[in-house]
This record gives structure tokens, C-alpha cells and sequence, in this order.
């Protein structure tokens, strides 16, 4: 499936880039509209962001990267529940 996601990306000229959180490889196709943040923060400047893979956004690596390092919540996000305070 990798392959395929690869091989689109490059036909449709999206990037192929790792995900910055789990090192594995993903397209700019792959990201979609979602509820929860699909970025985690570069520095604590708040300027600039790096996208993280779905997979990687569905376990709320970026609601919590972004909760703790800028102070960034949605509503309703079940991650932000077991962040110690």
C-alpha cells in the first residue's frame, strides 16, 4: 500500500516526505480534514509548524505536542483528558 501512496504522490506531484513524530514516510494526498491538529510546532516561537502523517494525527501526537508547547486545543479533544496539568 506504501508503494501505491508513493507512486501517486509522485504522479500528482504531492511531496513524499518521513513524518516528523514517527519517521515513517507519507504524501501530502494523505492528509485530510480532520478534528484533531495534524501539526506539531517546530520551536515554541509559534511560526512554524511541520504536518505529521494520519496516522500519527489519529493518536493525538499533534493535540498534545501543541497543547504543551503553545497552549493550542479544539473542543472536545479526548487526548487532552490524560495531559497531567
Amino acid at each position: 500500500m506504501k508503494l501505491l501512496h508513493k507512486f501517486y504522490a509522485s504522479i500528482f506531484r504531492y511531496f513524499w516526505l518521513p513524518c516528523p513524530s514517527c519517521k515513517q514516510y507519507f504524501g501530502g494526498h494523505q492528509a485530510y480534514k480532520t478534528n484533531h491538529i495534524n501539526y506539531i510546532p517546530k520551536n515554541n516561537s509559534g511560526f512554524e509548524s511541520s504536518l505529521i502523517c494520519p496516522r500519527c494525527t489519529n493518536k493525538g501526537v499533534g493535540c498534545a505536542t501543541s497543547f504543551a508547547k503553545r497552549g493550542e486545543r479544539h473542543d472536545n479533544c479526548e487526548y487532552l483528558d490524560v495531559l497531567p496539568n
